[in-house]
């Protein structure tokens, strides 16, 4: 089952994620390097890129790591600069066991009315 997550253009970009295993368990992401990518489902461009590698934040703050919680933010001034289309993404984990990638999800971007400064 594939999620879509509606996204204006006028509007930040924030959403709050858990790392489960397949039981719904908090899986510890201490040490763990967080990736997510979007791309326009079109056409694959790049349209974004967050990372959290050696807890580093760009775009990724880990927000209780040892509940596997994290949030993903970009500022509206940057948002308004991503298409009006269906976007894909997905979010990669990456310990010492490899990498682990989500289910493939959605953004769709509309169109905001009110303008952003």
């Amino acid at each position: 089952m594939s999620v879509t997550l509606e996204q204006k253009n006028n509007e930040d970009f924030s959403h709050e994620f858990a790392y489960t295993d397949a039981n719904g368990n908090a899986i510890d992401i201490t040490d763990i390097d967080i990736l997510m990518e979007i791309r326009n489902k079109t056409n694959g461009s790049l349209i974004a890129s967050y990372t959290n590698i050696d807890n580093v934040d760009a775009g990724i703050t880990k927000t209780d790591a040892i509940g596997g919680l994290y949030s993903i933010s970009t500022s509206a001034s940057t948002v308004k600069n991503w298409n009006i289309a269906l976007l894909e993404a997905d979010i990669s984990y990456i310990d010492s066991d490899g990498r682990k990638t989500t289910e493939t999800f959605y953004i769709e971007m509309k169109k905001g009315v009110t303008s952003v400064s």
